[in-house]
């Protein structure tokens, strides 16, 4: 690529270059591994750690020869198994962009060490041909490999050459999954090019620079990193890792004009409209089809329109499971193909949406899983996916067509209170609050996690609670109940009895599968035995909520708890005994509420002769709380579980 040329790429050039070093040459020497190393118990960082990286040396050179732009990043890393749950580390996978020739891996060398009966190092190197090249779609592949001989104990170790042939950089992180001892980043570019570079840490980095042979070496390094590990509701683990951003700011050679590269959203916009892969792909004409168009004459409310589109592209579309922004194959052949990646599909959908007359942009996003955008860093880079964005009057709405389940009513859940950036033409003459284009919060408060349970159930003065249980699940809670179990009514049941092996279920019903527009209902009947202790029976009415067990019980949490919606659950009961019994000191009714009114509790039990009632609410209102806030957090959901699962107790006259 020419540097006079800047192309896809350049106007978002910024990265996080992902090394880990130690500061001796000699010890990071590849082949050279010390006995001592493969004796070590456990890790010094975390005793009960699996595995932990040693080192991960990654050096990247950004160089311009005749004009031409080649970026070299040699990797070496060296990892210690402690136990048999760290063998996974010593399955390997390396992405790379194979499409055009963009990256190429060479020079790969892998090995294991292992002790012999003498307390001999012995090395088991890799056989090349046990390295294979996986493609992920049409632009994107793996290198994946298994080192051989691993076992607990073990030191693995692998080092390889990425030739890239385009200005991409992919993140860097300093942190992993396991502990990391040393990890250093070390760049290298030429004098004539400006950087900044942004810490994303909370722990120490050296840092130096210095100059040398008319380019610029960075050098970063970090020490005894713990590992980050999944947390219950988390975005993404790469959110909260230690990292370090750079960005590409100017041009300045000898002699010629200085040239500003700092990336700008409008620039970027306006780069992706005119990209083939893209803004090219929302300007063609999808052929329609007799079914559809026929659907849309009976319509002529946007809303209805919209949905019958989204459904149609849904029903029409077979989604290949690549998470994509381009539509690398071209929309057309896509719609013949009837099967695509995530960009194909919602580009599609987007060109019908247009056709139709509806107002409708392509968002570009990022999925919990692929982490947060940074509206301060211009970059498409931090998007994985696209997805169709669409106003109607005041309303908006953000449609998936690769999600079957989703009504076109309710934000994805996989991009739900997220930043989208919508992509349009960029007017001159409009100031930004009056262009189509720009960011967007997805978050919509009508809409929450809403499940209602009720039961009416009788005990049989034995040994079981018999009974029958209606349960409606809105928005979240349908789409969840959806993507869990599907109609399938030996995965419903699973699904219901699963954090309680002893109840069984008869006679399930299941309405409004088909409707989105409706909640998602079952009903069916229930048998559960109760605990028994002399005279005493105890019932718990916890059933069926999907509040059974407390997931926040850490004392200490780093990331925020991300729900990414408020959340309403109903518990409404009956419990009828046969005579010769008392309920014994019921739970009393009670109200409690955060300091900050967030999140409320009512609990109510009425007690009438031979029957008890009871209701139980808990709101939660706000979609996610920052670790700060989780102490006071923890503690009311301690003790919110705890009033849950209070039983009744029942007794014998």
């Amino acid at each position: 690529m020419k540097i006079n040329g800047f192309q896809k790429g350049i106007t978002v050039l910024k990265f996080l270059l992902f090394t880990l070093t130690l500061n001796a040459q000699d010890v990071t020497e590849f082949g050279k591994v010390d006995a001592a190393l493969l004796k070590k118990p456990h890790s010094l960082i975390d005793n009960g750690a699996e595995a932990e990286v040693i080192f991960d040396v990654s050096d990247i050179s950004f160089t311009i020869i005749n004009g031409d732009a080649e970026i070299q990043i040699r990797a070496h890393t060296r990892i210690k198994i402690y136990n048999q749950n760290g063998l996974d580390e010593a399955n390997i996978s390396i992405p790379y962009i194979p499409r055009q020739g963009s990256e190429i891996i060479t020079k790969l060398e892998a090995q294991t060490y292992n002790l012999d009966g003498a307390g001999n190092v012995v090395i088991s190197r890799l056989d090349k041909k046990s390295v294979y090249d996986k493609p992920v779609d049409n632009m994107f592949s793996k290198l994946t490999f298994t080192l051989p001989e691993v076992k607990a104990g073990s030191v693995i170790e692998y080092k390889y050459l990425l030739r890239r042939k385009m200005l991409y950089f992919p993140d860097f992180y300093f942190q992993r999954d396991i502990p990391v001892v040393f990890s250093n980043c070390q760049f290298q570019y030429p004098s004539e090019f400006t950087f900044k570079h942004v810490p994303h840490n909370n722990l120490p980095v050296e840092t130096s620079s210095k100059n040398v042979d008319n380019s610029v070496r960075l050098n970063f390094i970090m020490r005894n990193l713990p590992g980050v590990k999944p947390e219950p509701f988390i975005t993404s683990t790469s959110d909260y890792k230690q990292r370090i951003t750079f960005d590409v700011t100017g041009y300045n050679p000898v002699g010629g004009f200085a040239r500003d590269l700092r990336s700008t959203w409008p620039g970027i916009i306006k780069a992706l409209m005119e990209d083939e892969d893209f803004g090219m792909q929302i300007r063609k004409n999808i052929p329609r089809t007799v079914e559809l168009d026929q659907a849309l004459e009976k319509l002529t409310n946007p809303y209805s329109r919209m949905t019958a589109i989204h459904q149609y592209v849904r029903n029409s579309m077979a989604w290949d499971g690549t998470t994509s922004k381009w539509a690398l194959d071209g929309v057309k052949k896509a719609w013949e193909k009837k099967r695509g990646n995530s960009g194909e599909i919602n580009l599609i959908l987007v060109n019908l949406l247009k056709e139709a007359g509806l107002k409708a942009s392509p968002m570009l996003v990022s999925t919990k899983d692929n982490g947060r955008v940074k509206p301060s860093n211009p970059g498409y880079t931090q998007f994985n996916t696209v997805m169709a964005y669409v106003t109607i009057d005041t309303n908006f709405y953000v449609l998936d067509a690769t999600d079957k389940h989703t009504p076109s009513k309710l934000i994805p859940s996989s991009v739900v209170y997220t930043e989208g950036l919508v992509i349009s033409k960029i007017e001159t003459g409009k100031s930004i609050s009056e262009q189509d284009w720009g960011w967007r919060t997805l978050w919509n408060t009508r809409h929450m996690f809403q499940r209602v349970v009720n039961v009416s159930c009788t005990f049989d003065g034995k040994d079981k609670i018999q009974g029958d249980a209606f349960l409606i699940h809105r928005d979240y809670a349908r789409e969840h109940m959806m993507n869990s179990v599907e109609p399938a009514e030996e995965k419903t049941v699973s699904y219901l009895t699963k954090e309680n092996a002893n109840l069984k279920l008869t006679d399930l019903s299941i309405r409004n599968y088909t409707n989105d527009s409706l909640p998602l209902e079952h009903s069916f009947k229930f048998e559960l035995p109760v605990e028994q202790n002399g005279e005493y029976f105890s019932f718990n009415v916890n059933l069926f909520s999907g509040l059974e067990k407390n997931p926040f019980i850490a004392e200490d949490r780093y990331a925020d708890v991300f729900f990414g919606y408020g959340q309403k659950y109903t518990m409404r009961g009956v419990l009828s005994i046969p005579d010769g019994f008392v309920f014994e000191d019921p739970p009393k009714s009670l109200k409690m509420v955060m300091p900050d009114k967030s999140i409320e509790l009512t609990r109510i039990f009425q007690i009438e002769g031979n029957m008890a009632r009871y209701s139980i609410d808990l709101h939660v209102r706000n979609p996610f709380y920052s670790p700060e806030d989780y102490a006071e957090f923890r503690e009311f959901y301690k003790k919110s579980f705890s009033l849950i699962n209070e039983p009744l107790v029942i007794k014998k006259k």
